[in-house]
């Protein structure tokens, strides 16, 4: 189960994480590439999520953010870290209509799309957006 932690906070229940950089097209590259992560969490309580989704335009809208992707054999195949990241999408599920695509449980979820952005005014360097570092080797079986 991937690990996600939000200004600090762990965020428990994550059922499925998806790391996605865009860089446009051919025709129209992007300048600095879109990075995003599609997060799925079970619905619970806190109320955490929401709020930062909810924030208005200022300092609490944005969260240095981090999520620890597994290998089949649970040890850690990379960390992401998002330096100044936001809430581009948020959406609370409590009757999913066992979508298998996008959830494959029935019970009710969360699901965020967490987008970061620069953390300083300037050129795009590769780094000042979102990091990567390596976990692990995987264990082959046998």
């Amino acid at each position: 189960m991937p690990k996600l932690t939000v200004g600090g906070t762990e965020i428990t229940g994550v059922e499925k994480a998806e790391v996605r950089i865009l860089h446009g097209t051919q025709r129209e590259p992007e300048r600095c590439p879109i990075m995003e992560w599609d997060i799925i969490v079970g619905l619970h309580n806190d109320d955490l999520l929401a709020k930062w989704a909810l924030a208005p335009q200022g300092p609490d809208r944005f969260k240095r953010c981090e999520l620890v992707l597994f290998n089949r054999d649970k040890t850690q195949a990379h960390t992401w870290t998002l330096l100044k990241a936001y809430v581009h999408s948020y959406e609370e599920v409590e009757f999913p209509a066992g979508d298998s695509v996008n959830h494959p449980s029935n019970q009710p979820y969360t699901r965020l799309l967490i987008r970061g952005t620069m953390l300083h005014p300037g050129d795009y360097d590769g780094t000042n957006v979102m990091t990567v570092s390596p976990g692990e080797k995987e264990a082959l079986p046998g």
